[in-house]
């Protein structure tokens, strides 16, 4: 019984946060700068789990989401991940305005192997950067 409803809860969620998302999407133009305190994110040169070099100023003009996790996560990453593909689903063909990019927080372990293995689970279209500690610690300071 606490099964049944704890599958309701989520699909309510899950329903409020497409609803949400389709909501603002038809409000209008969206993600054009246009907050007051908004600010560009600080450059920075990785590469991506196919070895091709990624620079976040060549995504202007798109919505990148950033998340920061790992490939051995257990938990939140893989929700996240999955939670992204749907809302990209969700999207239809305004999501190819949409680049979803993971950004390693373990290069120890997180190769490019494991970064493709792991994003391909959901979508081979999102970007996994790595690099070298120096490299990463930038960006997660940043």
């Amino acid at each position: 019984m606490r099964s049944r409803s704890i599958r309701f809860e989520l699909r309510v969620v899950w329903t409020i946060f497409l609803l949400a998302a389709v909501s603002c999407s038809a409000l209008g133009p969206s993600f054009k700068g246009e907050a007051v305190d908004s600010k560009p994110a600080p450059e920075f040169n990785v590469i991506d789990q196919y070895g091709n070099p990624f620079q976040l100023s060549e995504q202007r003009g798109r919505v990148v989401l950033l998340f920061f996790g790992f490939t051995n996560c257990v938990d939140e990453c893989p929700l996240t991940m999955a939670h992204l593909k749907l809302a990209l689903t969700s999207l239809g063909e305004s999501a190819s305005q949409v680049e979803v990019v993971m950004v390693s927080t373990d290069p120890v372990r997180d190769s490019r192997k494991a970064m493709m293995e792991f994003l391909g689970k959901f979508n081979p279209e999102f970007l996994g950067l790595t690099g070298t500690m120096d490299e990463l610690s930038k960006i997660w300071d940043d």
